[in-house]
């Protein structure tokens, strides 16, 4: 299990505490701790920098000279970017600032003539910032996009910040599933070091609109202890924020769009597995939960590119979904959202032994027998408001339904 030292100091001060000494005090104190590694590279002596006019290098066609402003320094760079363009902000490595490079070793950027031309720095790219898993795509950096509103002259390093990312010992938790979320760390550290936490989010509550669900729910006896489900209207999906994406990216999450990435984001804060289906893709008039058994398997591919096959039932159709299937990648640009969190018997378990290939939800719940999502959904509405404003029509639940969930904890 890996864990973002930035991503845990959301909910509990860690100034003052060396991360050295906190890996120790957990390792004594709770579980394994195998390595701490940095997620990303230390990127304060980069700078932002627009380009101002561009001309071609006089001794080479590839090459042009980039007349740059980065707060107060200007001159020119001798760069070989496709994409370098007056106007655009890229990440800028002065003279005595190092930076990864392609092969991670490090440069240390120093004065040199290029093709006769003095350059006083260097403008870089993903790859050679040691960005490249966060940021696809050839050429310089253009950060305009990226970080709405960065100005020339910042250091890159406040808008992607280092951090660490600190891999668990996954047998050494195995009976603590309330460490399986970053919240959960974030509390065993308060009580470690005996501080408190900044805020609770399970805590939250997001005001929704109640309108009834024209889907109608239907648990199936013995098929699952709870089933929420809720609308999401006038959702655009766009690019992830920075801020989650570089959470994610910590931690080894691909970002894909900022419905996915909420959904991952919220498993990854709380230990809450959840799905998002197209509405429009659920026609049936009822959502059913069932045990069906079968032998069949059904083949699909992952965003991630791979072919996965699975046993043909409805639990393993919301593994499925869990999967994120690149079908849904196409058409996900015109869609309505339906959110399920969905709390499965302990014997959805034996399913997963039939499918080689583990999401990280397998080993949440029911693997790890959590608590049935009661939360999860104000929690999940809270992260997508921070990504794209919209309307919740939710589904009121029977308070007599309320009677037998608690009859059930």
């Amino acid at each position: 299990m890996k864990l973002s030292y930035n991503w845990i100091s959301d909910y509990i001060d860690l100034s003052g505490i060396e991360i050295k000494d906190m890996v120790n005090r957990l390792t004594l104190s709770t579980c394994e701790v195998e390595e701490i590694v940095p997620a990303f590279p230390d990127l304060k002596t980069v700078i932002v920098a627009e380009i101002v006019a561009t001309e071609k290098h006089p001794q080479a066609d590839k090459l042009q000279l980039c007349d740059i402003r980065a707060g107060k320094f200007r001159g020119k760079i001798v760069c070989g970017a496709p994409n370098a363009r007056p106007g655009i902000l890229v990440p800028f490595a002065p003279v005595g600032a190092t930076i990864p490079g392609k092969d991670g070793s490090g440069i240390l950027i120093q004065k040199a003539a290029i093709r006769g031309v003095e350059s006083e720095g260097m403008l870089c790219s993903a790859l050679e910032l040691g960005l490249d898993k966060l940021f696809a795509g050839d050429g310089l950096l253009e950060l305009g996009d990226i970080v709405p509103g960065i100005e020339p002259g910042i250091s890159l390093g406040t808008p992607i910040p280092h951090d660490w990312t600190i891999t668990i010992d996954n047998k050494s938790i195995t009976n603590r599933p309330d460490l399986w979320c970053h919240f959960g760390f974030a509390r065993e550290i308060s009580a470690i070091y005996k501080k408190k936490l900044k805020f609770n989010p399970l805590e939250d509550k997001v005001k929704v609109k109640a309108s009834k669900l024209s889907k109608k729910i239907k648990i199936e006896p013995g098929s699952a202890l709870a089933y929420f489900g809720s609308v999401c209207e006038n959702l655009k999906v766009t690019a992830t924020p920075l801020w989650m994406r570089l959470r994610l990216a910590a931690v080894g999450q691909k970002s894909i769009n900022n419905i996915v990435d909420v959904s991952n984001y919220v498993m990854l804060e709380l230990a809450q597995p959840n799905h998002l289906f197209d509405l429009s893709t659920l026609k049936e008039g009822t959502v059913s939960v069932a045990l069906n058994q079968t032998n069949n398997v059904k083949s699909f591919k992952t965003l991630d590119g791979e072919s996965r096959s699975i046993p043909d039932n409805n639990q393993s159709r919301r593994l499925l979904e869990s999967f994120h299937c690149s079908k849904k990648q196409i058409q996900i640009l015109q869609w309505v959202p339906f959110l399920e969190i969905l709390s499965h018997q302990r014997r959805a378990r034996s399913k997963q032994r039939l499918n080689s290939y583990k999401p990280d939800l397998a080993f949440l719940f029911p693997a790890r027998k959590l608590n049935p999502p009661l939360p999860g959904l104000d929690l999940q509405f809270k992260q997508i408001k921070l990504v794209e404003h919209f309307r919740l029509p939710h589904q009121p639940i029977d308070r007599n339904m309320i009677f037998r969930f608690l009859k059930i904890l």
